[in-house]
């Protein structure tokens, strides 16, 4: 008699699941890495004779909100510190046997790496040495090209609906279309393939492939369909920090699409306490009259807007819980737009040629309105008025 064999399953199911948290918990920690929304920081530390400094430690403190992190140079004596928000920091690097460098200024900004190589000095550590950025236009860490935008050029730019879309196109390589200032709503570029103006194309790639992002989320427009759809968002720009648009060579983390890549960063709370409002107009007494209207005769379509709005940040809790909001209202009357208004050009008509068009046609339609009649009326007539 052979003795009854026994399938442990549990065991299997073990192993599986252990498989696949593993795998869960690595392809958590790649897409954590991969985000258009952050840069960061990295450089080689050396000493005074230039030999590599090994184990070196690195601590990097936001300088608005005292968010803090911390690297070690490796055997060759680099350190990278990935995943910064945009801000500036303040870098600091200890070891023993050498004074403590420090550097106030470090300037992040999105989908960027900012080199900052570190020169130790022998000494304490009670010692201090300052750093000071180089400001290198060339880099030499990534192959993108891109531009960054910040919140003082934005805000300052006259943009007509105060949306930010509509700076696009000064960037190298872009290619956008005049925007229409007459345009109801908050103008184009924020809509693909607008008839209206403000597409925006890139490196020779069409309008529907750009690919927008929102502190390292997708706003792209799914829809897609001109006015049957909302557009992407478009935060006014006192609400914005900075926005970079990438135009070729991104790498796998930002590049899904043919066109540009445009990243954008909202302004965030600080240990400070920050509030300002703002009101934009337009009036049609600072317009000139549109060249259609005035050559007819018509003065100048009314074009009223009025932008008005607030922002306001304060700490909840002083390096733990930091807010900022933003709102911004709209008020618009406008007559200049096309679709509220059209200029047709007609011939003069003289009361002679409207009798003789009227004499020409009364006995045709006299006998089409003759057939239509019912039969039980056979004896109707008809008189067409006399001009």
């Amino acid at each position: 008699m052979q003795p009854t064999r026994k399938q442990s399953v549990f065991p299997n199911c073990r192993v599986f699941v252990a498989f696949l948290s593993c795998a869960l918990s690595t392809a958590c920690g790649l897409l954590s890495a991969q985000t258009g929304g952050t840069g960061a920081i990295s450089g080689a530390i050396t000493d005074a004779t230039g030999a590599l400094v090994v184990g070196a430690q690195v601590k990097i403190t936001d300088v608005a909100t005292g968010y803090m992190r911390t690297a070690q140079s490796s055997s060759r004596g680099q350190y990278v510190v990935p995943l910064l928000p945009p801000a500036q920091y303040a870098l600091e690097v200890t070891k023993q046997g050498f004074k403590v460098a420090s550097s106030s200024d470090v300037r992040v900004t999105v989908a960027e790496t900012t080199v900052l190589n570190i020169r130790m000095e022998t000494g304490t550590v009670t010692e201090t040495i300052n750093v000071a950025p180089s400001n290198v236009e060339l880099q030499t860490e990534s192959s993108q090209l891109g531009r960054v935008t910040d919140s003082e050029m934005l805000e300052n730019l006259p943009l007509v609906t105060r949306n930010f879309t509509q700076v696009i196109g000064l960037n190298p390589g872009v290619s956008q279309e005049v925007n229409n200032a007459s345009e109801v709503g908050r103008g184009g570029g924020s809509k693909e393939a607008n008839p209206a103006g403000g597409s925006i194309m890139s490196q020779g790639a069409t309008s529907t492939d750009n690919n927008f992002q929102m502190n390292g989320l997708t706003i792209n427009d799914k829809q897609g369909s001109w006015i049957y759809s909302s557009g992407i968002p478009a935060p006014n720009p006192d609400s914005i920090q900075e926005f970079k648009v990438q135009t070729t060579l991104f790498d796998a983390t930002t590049g899904r699409n043919a066109g540009a890549n445009v990243n954008v960063i909202t302004k965030a709370g600080t240990n400070d306490y920050h509030a300002s409002l703002f009101e934009f107009f337009r009036n049609e007494d600072l317009n000139a009259n549109d060249w259609f209207a005035n050559r007819s005769g018509q003065p100048r379509g009314i074009l009223r807007q009025n932008q008005y709005g607030f922002t306001a940040g304060a700490p909840l809790v002083k390096s733990k819980i930091l807010l900022f909001g933003s709102w911004q209202g709209t008020k618009q009357y406008n007559s200049t737009d096309p679709s509220n208004h059209k200029f047709v050009y007609l011939p003069p008509l003289r009361t002679t040629d409207r009798q003789q068009d009227w004499a020409r046609l009364s006995p045709a339609i006299t006998a089409t309105l003759a057939q239509r009649l019912e039969p039980s009326t056979p004896t109707a007539q008809i008189s067409l008025p006399r001009l």
